[in-house]
């Protein structure tokens, strides 16, 4: 059985960047900071506004780089 929407995810996606709905930023815009992609184009679905995540917010980061979740996210998310 083919999963029709991870092949579309697949072909709108940009390689080394995370890829999200506009469902699951609503769940993670408070902890990350995101980019709009605009609307795309997912098979069985139509458009789905897309974007992608740059970088974890300041305020829960464990350093400077911004990939490193500090203790406060993981609590939340625990």
């Amino acid at each position: 059985m083919k999963n029709i929407a991870l092949e579309t995810l697949i072909d709108i996606a940009e390689a080394g960047r995370i890829n999200v709905s506009g469902t699951t930023y609503d769940l993670i815009k408070k902890y990350f900071d995101c980019e709009y992609r605009g609307q795309q184009e997912v098979k069985g679905q139509g458009l789905v506004e897309m974007y992608f995540v740059n970088a974890i917010k300041p305020e829960f980061s464990e350093n400077e780089d911004r990939i490193t979740p500090n203790k406060g996210l993981w609590e939340l998310i625990n």
